[in-house]
């Protein structure tokens, strides 16, 4: 059956966010759509009731809040894990009420414990979800009805994109060169070193992250990660090397880590820039960090080992255990690169599928009719009965 119209959008909008961006977002939507923007504190006092609990999820909640006191167990998280589970139902009965006077709901990341109550009430009372999350290239947002990350609505079969043309040769050739580094609060300010000649560039992860909660099925933080390069180190072709560098937002303290690496296949290069060690690098490996996209700029192997919505034939390498990764890094100098391919997933994703903003500027023009464009596209769509 076939909806009406869709007019009112809200946008549950994280702390710390506001100002310009906000103000362009909601002038650019198309005619006659309305969008109001709700602060955690805005939302509505809780519904009362027992029919709409048939779609929260304890699990789906527990699992939420418990991810990020495994990867640290200390007080804080402790009481930050106790919180959440009692906060879980409150944020969702509060959500239920507020989504319910809206026809879509726009969701930043949505896997965070209050996000993905909003994203249960919605499905219930039948409201379009559209998940917000940075994109692929630093100063890229995207805005995409399925999810994020590896759930979002990208295809995974390379013929379901447009092939190569000059536009896209171009696209591909820009982004390359006009690649930079995510800018960071927390940057690292260690010293810059010199590299080997041939090296495999693994970036580390956020250990809270959700692409390694639930993205990740055999690599669950940096540890692990550090634990598998060292049994790689002994296939590594002659002269070659892991040059890890830690993520700028860390959240543990991988000293250790640091401590056990030989400086020889095992380097730890954190004061050099990311953009240089990819530009410079012989092949990439990464759980499903966005670099790997980045890393598809380049004309070596991308190597993943977790799921990915680019890790699939043609564009990189997907290893699910400890032997698929052997047998690729035996092969690391003769991995084939197909081009092409990466042309064509670069090209659609620019075009079609990132817009060029930032939660905190006004949108450019351009990235402004994007948005006209895809919300128009995603409101006339018709949505499922609740």
């Amino acid at each position: 059956m076939k909806q009406t119209a869709i007019t009112r959008v809200a946008f549950l909008l994280p702390p710390g966010y506001a100002g310009e961006f906000i103000k362009s977002f909601a002038q650019a939507m198309p005619k006659g759509v309305e969008v109001e923007i709700i602060h955690r504190s805005q939302l509505g006092m809780p519904r009362l009731g027992v029919s709409m609990w048939r779609a929260f999820s304890w699990s789906h909640a527990i699992e939420r809040c418990t991810h990020a006191w495994r990867v640290r167990k200390t007080p804080e998280y402790l009481f930050r894990f106790i919180k959440a589970v009692i906060q879980a139902p409150l944020y969702f009965a509060r959500h239920y009420r507020t989504i319910a006077c809206y026809d879509a709901v726009v969701i930043f990341n949505g896997f965070r414990y209050n996000q993905m109550t909003a994203a249960m009430a919605a499905r219930d009372l039948g409201v379009l979800t559209i998940y917000c999350e940075l994109g692929f290239f630093p100063g890229t947002l995207i805005f995409d009805p399925e999810g994020i990350n590896y759930g979002n609505s990208l295809p995974r079969d390379i013929e379901a994109y447009p092939p190569v043309n000059e536009e896209a040769i171009r696209i591909y050739e820009e982004r390359r060169s006009h690649l930079k580094a995510r800018q960071s609060k927390k940057a690292l300010t260690q010293k810059a070193i010199e590299l080997p000649k041939h090296y495999i560039f693994v970036p580390f992860q956020v250990d809270i992250d959700s692409q390694l909660a639930f993205y990740s099925p055999w690599i669950k933080n940096m540890d692990a990660l550090f634990g598998t390069l060292e049994k790689l180190t002994d296939y590594l072709p002659e002269g070659w090397a892991f040059v890890l560098k830690e993520h700028p937002d860390r959240v543990v303290d991988y000293s250790h880590l640091r401590a056990k690496a030989d400086g020889e296949k095992l380097i730890f290069a954190n004061g050099n820039d990311s953009v240089e060690l990819m530009k410079n690098a012989s092949a990439l490996l990464t759980i499903n960090s966005s670099m790997g996209v980045q890393g598809l700029l380049f004309d070596y192997p991308v190597i993943t080992l977790g799921k990915s919505c680019y890790s699939f034939p043609g564009l990189a390498e997907y290893a699910g255990n400890l032997t698929e990764t052997i047998e690729l890094i035996k092969q690391i100098d003769c991995l084939p690169v197909d081009l092409e391919a990466r042309m064509r997933f670069i090209a659609y994703v620019h075009k079609h599928y990132l817009l060029t903003a930032s939660l905190i500027d006004p949108l450019p023009a351009e990235s402004a009719e994007k948005v006209r464009q895809r919300f128009a596209e995603l409101l006339g769509q018709e949505r499922p009965e609740a």
